[in-house]
């Protein structure tokens, strides 16, 4: 019997848009492309959702591979992405809504850099939801156990009565490892409601 409802953030709660944020930092569409493949498409992107970079090293640790010409674009770039590449996905808002007002225990569990504590609150109600766990904090990630494992030992879930909704399918194989039940998010709350019987 599903009683905890798991969200990722990404692409389930807001949508991740990048080429937004390039977009407005910068006008040349080539400038623009070694944005997104220098920045958001590399491992230091990963790393700082490891915990390993915080937002504000990231520039450090990538502007070698940006040219020194973009370089001050990029530190504004840099502190301020959040602003242009994160937007609520409508539908989530109202299906919160019902799940909270039939009973059900809201979590988030997310990659991300330490920035989710900037700008998750301009979209949601962190009161909402029961627990909120981000990778960059506990300097694990998904797909890897550890950090399911974890989750479900910090607030006291029995994985059999959790479903976890991720746009990722590998994460979502990560969650089944663990004793969950796990849905592919693809824009479809009102399938998840009637699939699972929410």
């Amino acid at each position: 019997m599903i009683k905890n409802i798991i969200f990722d953030m990404g692409n389930v709660l807001v949508d991740f848009r990048p080429e937004i944020a390039a977009a407005n930092f910068f006008q040349d569409p080539e400038d623009q492309a070694i944005m997104l493949n220098e920045f958001f498409n590399q491992k230091e992107w990963v790393m700082s959702d490891e915990g390993i970079y915080t937002n504000d090293q990231l520039y450090d640790a990538v502007k070698g591979k940006i040219p020194e010409r973009l370089h001050k674009t990029f530190r504004d770039c840099v502190d301020s992405w959040d602003t242009y590449a994160i937007y609520p996905i409508q539908e989530s808002l109202p299906f919160i809504q019902r799940m909270k007002e039939k009973g059900y225990c809201l979590y988030v569990l997310s990659n991300a850099n330490d920035l989710f504590h900037r700008f998750f609150p301009r979209f949601y109600d962190p009161t909402v939801f029961d627990g909120v766990m981000v990778s960059c904090d506990v300097k694990m990630i998904k797909p890897h156990l550890d950090i399911y494992q974890h989750f479900l030992k910090t607030f006291r879930l029995e994985g059999s009565e959790c479903l976890f909704i991720d746009d990722r399918p590998v994460n979502v194989e990560g969650a089944k490892q663990t004793g969950m039940q796990a849905h592919v998010f693809t824009n479809n709350y009102e399938e998840i409601e009637k699939l699972y019987q929410l």
